[in-house]
């Protein structure tokens, strides 16, 4: 039987500072509620242990988690106290990995998984609040490295960066939030730094390097944090092995579900109407817009009741899109869908062979095909983003669509060998010998033209009726192609005025 010793020190996570904290308050394990308190997150000695007039008290910020699953992600409502709750949203495998290796082992008083966490991915998708949940939740002493503990003296940033990691080891459990700190891991070998500066970058990485292992051989409950936007291929190859911050996690941009559900959370529906938050989910999605771009349009939403202009947004290049069909004609695809399954899982490859079906025309099937398969879709639009594009659909268990008729063949090889996600090649010619291929124009023949005009349209929010339709199967070929890669670009969204364009001669193919 173990003796119940008195306690020295006590760390407490509350909402709100209480006035007083019961004396002979017995607390038997780490994660202990203290009646109108708060959280037992440190003691010291462990415990057993009871609260004295002598035991040094220590107060630190709590908020309270709740997550439910969604379709492809998790729904995470952090509150603090009654009257704040902040809504994120994350991939179910970013949140598996913060919540099983991170914040349950430290919740029941263990060490983590792997002494740090890093966070990768483009602004605005949630690294910052994710540093803020380990933080609050677990009700971590929290130490901030910053740019400011630069100096222009010689030792003395290397100092400030040692009594902080001093000072977090000293008030275990605690976290070591180096945000906006990328200049600190960057890669040694081809630096463009030089001289004192260099030589003080290379001297914290040094320090940490030893440090971090040392965390992990004494189970020390400390937790180090870097959020950056660059990749993890820039950061120093040494800090991403066991023992420090291991294998990165990318946070990516928002899905249409996720987008759509935080709409839902704040009643934009309420203001605006269910289909038109249905489609503004679509086209911020479309977009590339960051979660939060889009709680920022959320707000303007709810103080001028009307959806604000988009063009700001729009004029992000983020080089891949995440597009979902916001809304499908009642037409079946059964006759196709069992040529796609078998390629939207693990490192699958297909080709597909896209013949006189114009690329706008060929992205909108494949994108329809999988949604109907319940499989999300990445799509690729410039070379230069390829690693996030990639990054993105294997988070988010994405098929991966690459125009592959406009990618260099170097990029198409390094994808081909490299990617662990699925990918699909639409070209109009054979990229790789040894790949299953899809004709698109066998899809056209079991679908039907009228299907398949049907679909591209919906899926670029074009207007049509069926009379414009029988004009459309009426034209040659040629005049059809044409057609349908206009209904990607044109900016008035009705079939009826690219129908009479193309009569008065305007549109050609």
């Amino acid at each position: 039987m173990k003796i119940v010793q008195p306690a020295r020190e006590v760390r407490i996570a509350c909402f709100r500072k209480p006035p007083s904290v019961p004396i002979y308050f017995r607390i038997d394990k780490i994660g202990q509620y203290i009646p109108n308190v708060g959280k037992v997150v440190y003691c010291r000695p462990p415990p057993p242990v009871y609260i004295t007039l002598t035991t040094e008290v220590e107060f630190v910020k709590l908020c309270d988690i709740e997550w439910r699953e969604l379709k492809h992600n998790i729904l995470v409502e952090v509150r603090y106290g009654k009257k704040f709750t902040k809504y994120l949203i994350y991939p179910k495998s970013v949140w598996e990995i913060v919540w099983n290796k991170y914040l349950e082992p430290m919740h029941r008083g263990d060490p983590p998984y792997e002494p740090g966490l890093l966070l990768y991915g483009p602004k605005g998708t949630g690294k910052t609040s994710t540093i803020e949940i380990v933080s609050d939740y677990l009700g971590l002493y929290r130490v901030d490295v910053d740019p400011s503990i630069m100096s222009k003296w010689i030792g003395e940033t290397e100092q400030k960066f040692m009594e902080l990691l001093a000072k977090a080891e000293a008030n275990e459990p605690s976290i070591v939030n180096m945000d906006e700190m990328d200049t600190l891991v960057r890669k040694r070998e081809g630096s463009m730094l030089t001289g004192d500066i260099a030589i003080t970058l290379g001297n914290i990485l040094a320090i940490l390097l030893r440090r971090m292992p040392q965390y992990k051989k004494e189970g020390r409950r400390i937790l180090i944090i870097l959020a950056t936007n660059i990749s993890p291929s820039m950061i120093d190859d040494a800090l991403l092995r066991h023992e420090r911050f291991g294998s990165p996690v990318f946070v990516p941009l928002p899905d249409y579900e996720a987008v759509l559900t935080m709409m839902q959370l704040h009643k934009v529906n309420d203001i605006i109407g269910d289909r038109a938050t249905e489609e503004l989910a679509y086209q911020l999605t479309a977009l590339g817009t960051s979660m939060a771009d889009v709680v920022r349009v959320i707000e303007e939403i709810k103080e001028k009741k009307t959806i604000p202009d988009l063009s700001i947004i729009s004029k992000l290049e983020r080089g891949y899109k995440r597009p979902f069909p916001a809304k499908l004609p009642n037409v079946s695809l059964d006759k196709v869908l069992d040529l796609f399954r078998p390629y939207t899982s693990g490192r699958s490859r297909l080709q597909i062979y896209i013949g006189s079906t114009p690329y706008p025309a060929a992205e909108a099937l494949l994108v329809i095909v999988l949604a109907r398969l319940n499989v999300p879709a990445v799509v690729l639009t410039d070379y230069r983003k390829l690693d996030e594009a990639v990054q993105t659909a294997e988070t988010c268990n994405s098929v991966l669509i690459v125009p592959a008729d406009h990618m260099p063949k170097d990029v198409l090889s390094m994808l081909h060998l490299s990617a662990k996600c699925a990918v699909w090649y639409a070209a109009s010619g054979r990229i790789f010998q040894d790949l299953p291929t899809v004709s698109l124009d066998s899809i056209k023949m079991k679908i039907g033209a009228k299907t398949l005009i049907e679909l591209v349209c919906s899926y670029y929010g074009v207007e049509y009726s069926e009379e414009d339709i029988k004009k459309l199967m009426a034209v040659g070929e040629g005049k059809l192609a044409a057609v349908l890669r206009e209904l990607a670009y044109r900016s008035e969204k009705k079939l009826t005025s690219i129908v009479n364009d193309l009569r008065r001669g305007i549109l050609y193919s």
